[in-house]
């Protein structure tokens, strides 16, 4: 029981830095690595590694969607959207597009676990993804220079 209290204000806590990190954009991949860390912290051996193989698939699918959405209609899409000929809202349906793929793929005990100790599944998924989007983005221009 003080094992699920405490996870439960760790989830708090990582709500609050999720929704900061998100809110702010700054230090994105450290923030999610502190939020990872703090959310493994009071787990016993088994739920630890259960939710380390957790975070990795999120990463790993999360990843690949965005990936894939890049080589496909993201760098596209934002030529549009510079060139006024789209809206901003059509990138932020693009993120949707990609949290709900994401959500689709991954099995749902594997989002139990994660949630189990995150809490907010979605803000967590969405920081993956903005994430992997603003390294996509970096890449991109490094490539371009």
């Amino acid at each position: 029981m003080v094992e699920m209290i405490e996870v439960g204000f760790y989830a708090i806590g990582v709500s609050a830095i999720a929704y900061l990190t998100l809110k702010f954009g700054k230090n994105l991949s450290a923030e999610l690595k502190k939020l990872e860390t703090e959310a493994t912290a009071s787990t016993s051996f088994v739920e630890r590694k259960a939710l380390e193989t957790a975070i990795t698939v999120v990463e790993n699918v999360t990843n690949a969607v965005v990936y894939k959405l890049e080589q496909t209609d993201a760098k596209e899409l934002r030529e549009k959207v510079k060139a006024g000929l789209e809206s901003r809202e059509s990138l932020l349906r693009l993120a949707d597009e990609a949290y709900k793929e994401i959500t689709e793929v991954i099995a749902d005990n594997t989002l139990d676990v994660l949630g189990s100790a995150i809490g907010d599944i979605e803000e967590y998924i969405r920081a993956l993804i903005e994430k992997n989007v603003l390294e996509a983005k970096a890449t991109e221009n490094a490539n371009t220079k």
